[in-house]
């Protein structure tokens, strides 16, 4: 492969158009059937450990003393939530599949949802990552998305109330709520932003060709560290599902996901989603009676 070719690869996948890399490098071998040569993400980058890079541009370690005492006093700590008016309190249902919805409410703006059907979450992987739906070397579907971060269908999120505006009501969402358990079972990685659940940077996002083989690299000058990339995706320098000190780590319950609600003016069994960045139309949920 010439330079010129290899930049524009490495060009477009930071730019989220290269598909179809394949699957298949193992971080030190050559490509299969290819002549050995080790798979890197450009001609010009040194593959190296992280320890071998240059730290002295990081976070010094009385920033990342302040981070961790910022994330400290976070931990534990429940969001206030917003009383709502008492005709939106109850249990909502609309849909089915990947359709259906279903809220319930209490009169302090706090209770649950489900988007999608029901589901058990998956045994818990704590090396790979988890829930991302992304493996080892999807080098391609991170240029895509950038971020595994987003509502995960099957799953019910806990719900508090934000605020009231002109008859909407704004309902949020923790999106890293599913990551709660996997966030603390991982070990903190020191990193130039100081401590993450793996090894990442704010740098691109590179995939290397080797016959059609891909990885994902994070890249400091000419230096480059080969990392998971299902796992770059979750614990990336922005949108980490984790935020992590020195000892520990814990999910990231800065990452919000919201919507509005309000109820129909036609029919007040009848409850309105308004359009946003989880719920792509106007949806409409109907109001479960009570058991009696």
């Amino acid at each position: 492969m010439t330079l010129a070719r290899c930049l524009c690869v490495i060009c477009l996948l930071a730019c989220g158009r290269v598909e179809n890399l394949g699957t298949g490098v193992d971080g030190t071998a050559g490509a299969p059937g290819g002549d050995g040569a080790a798979c890197v993400p450009s001609p010009s980058v040194e593959v190296v450990a992280p320890e071998q890079l240059d730290t002295s541009g990081w976070s010094s370690e009385a920033e990342c003393d302040e981070i961790a005492a910022a994330i400290e006093e976070r931990v534990g700590v429940v969001p206030a939530s917003q009383p709502i008016p008492e005709e939106l309190a109850g249990h909502w249902l609309g849909g089915e599949g990947e359709a259906r919805i279903e809220l319930v409410l209490d009169p302090s703006g706090r209770g649950q949802i489900t988007l999608g059907e029901p589901a058990p979450p998956p045994v818990l992987d704590v090396e790979g990552a988890y829930l991302s739906g992304l493996g080892e070397f999807d080098a391609a579907a991170i240029g895509r998305t950038g971020s595994a971060v987003q509502a995960l269908s099957g799953f019910t999120y806990r719900v508090r109330a934000r605020e009231a505006l002109s008859g909407d009501t704004r309902i949020n969402i923790e999106l890293a709520e599913p990551w709660e358990k996997w966030c603390t079972l991982q070990l903190p990685v020191r990193r130039a932003d100081c401590y993450g659940c793996d090894f990442a940077g704010d740098t691109l996002y590179v995939g290397a060709w080797c016959e059609g083989t891909s990885a994902c690299f994070v890249s400091q000058s000419k230096l480059g560290v080969r990392v998971h990339c299902g796992r770059l995706a979750l614990c990336g320098a922005t949108d980490s599902v984790c935020l992590c000190t020195e000892h520990f780590c814990t999910y990231n319950r800065e990452l919000h996901g919201s919507f509005l609600v309000s109820l129909d003016v036609a029919d007040p069994t009848r409850l309105r989603f308004d359009e946003d960045a989880i719920v792509p139309k106007p949806r409409y949920l109907q109001r479960v009676p009570d058991e009696e």
